[in-house]
């Protein structure tokens, strides 16, 4: 039961949710967009300002974020295109092998409270690149140079739908025990259940946010006609893969630093990877409780993230990476995101980020390429 609590600020953390589908015609992406959705967005975007006005503001006099809240670092980086990226893959950012962009990449645990490290929850990978052209998908901000992209440390969520998200989120919003969700009614959400518990647990076995595996969990239009997943893997294998900082509230971080420090430390690296949807009938685009089969789906890297060795420790760089904000929606129509989940999170995301900016009185804009918070 336990599990079940620490659990319950993945939902959030993620924005989810998805159409009821009945008997909604799905479009050629395999989304199922029903009539009430607009409506069930709206009240939980409304739902998590309110919760954010009632219990924010947690972080050194800021309005943190309503999930994510507490980071373990804003780092910069490098994203390059591979050489061989595979010609059906080559749209969008991937559309030039050997391009590299300048990247912001921000750690951080699901929680909507800053809490201890060794706490269970999930993690977060959140890539910002800069300097991409084109329009982007965001009414009032078409001409923004960034691409974002949205990772957590499992490759499956917990929610099925819309009505269920709005249940879900209503019980937490009214104080109500969260695990009435999982188990207040027949039948019993096991597979819900499952998915929170793997979620957890992975976030829980962390040592060191750059030796960590990351998934989208959600899917992606890329190019015209392929839909995939994302996911992100060390190259190499945590060198400590103990620790050194396990008994601080901060270990995350502190080992995070140890590793990137500028006189003993070493550049990280990820592969940046897509999963395609080979198979439509058991690769749901609405459902993301149910990973894709990767025997059948294989990942294929795509780009390599490179973070040098750095200090990111200063105030004005952790104020610069608490007022950016992130979204999978800051992205070309070549990534376009695709099904309930993100649809619900383009609308939550957005009225979370106005009401923090405006709270911290903070310019609510994407950053340039010249940005340079040391």
């Amino acid at each position: 039961m336990k599990k079940i609590v620490l659990g319950i600020s993945l939902i959030s953390m993620f924005g989810c949710s998805s159409a009821p589908t009945g008997a909604v015609q799905e479009n050629e992406y395999g989304e199922r967009i029903s009539p009430d959705e607009d409506a069930l967005n709206k009240e939980i975007g409304d739902l998590s300002v309110a919760t954010l006005k009632k219990e924010g503001g947690a972080a050194k006099g800021l309005m943190t974020r309503d999930v994510h809240a507490k980071a373990h670092g804003c780092v910069r980086g490098t994203f390059t295109i591979n050489a061989d990226v595979p010609a059906e893959y080559r749209a969008g950012v991937f559309a030039d092998p050997g391009k590299e962009y300048a990247a912001w990449i921000r750690f951080s645990n699901g929680s909507s409270k800053i809490q201890a490290d060794k706490k269970g929850d999930a993690r977060g990978m959140a890539i910002k690149l800069m300097g991409v052209e084109g329009g982007k998908l965001l009414d009032g901000e078409t001409k923004a140079e960034t691409q974002d992209f949205l990772l957590i440390s499992h490759d499956a969520f917990f929610v099925k739908d819309g009505k269920d998200y709005a249940e879900f989120f209503r019980l937490i919003a009214k104080g109500s025990n969260p695990a009435w969700f999982f188990f207040g009614r027949l039948p019993w959400r096991w597979t819900e259940f499952t998915a929170a518990s793997q979620l957890i647990k992975k976030g829980k076995s962390m040592k060191n946010p750059l030796f960590f595996r990351y998934f989208s969990a959600t899917p992606y239009l890329l190019g015209e006609k392929n839909i995939v997943k994302y996911s992100v893997e060390p190259c190499a294998a945590n060198p400590d893969p103990l620790g050194r900082f396990g008994d601080s509230p901060d270990s995350l971080r502190l080992n995070m630093a140890k590793s990137l420090d500028v006189r003993e430390g070493k550049a990280a690296c990820f592969r940046f990877m897509v999963q395609r949807r080979s198979d439509p009938g058991t690769m749901s685009v609405e459902d993301s409780r149910i990973p894709w089969d990767r025997a059948r789906s294989p990942f294929t890297p795509v780009a390599t993230v490179t973070i040098p060795v750095q200090d990111f420790s200063s105030e004005k760089r952790m104020r610069f990476c608490e007022d950016l904000s992130f979204t999978p929606w800051h992205s070309l129509p070549a990534h376009r995101p695709l099904g309930g989940i993100n649809r619900t999170r383009k609308v939550v995301y957005e009225a979370v980020s106005a009401f923090r900016h405006e709270a911290n009185h903070a310019s609510r804009r994407e950053p340039g390429a010249d940005a340079k918070p040391e």
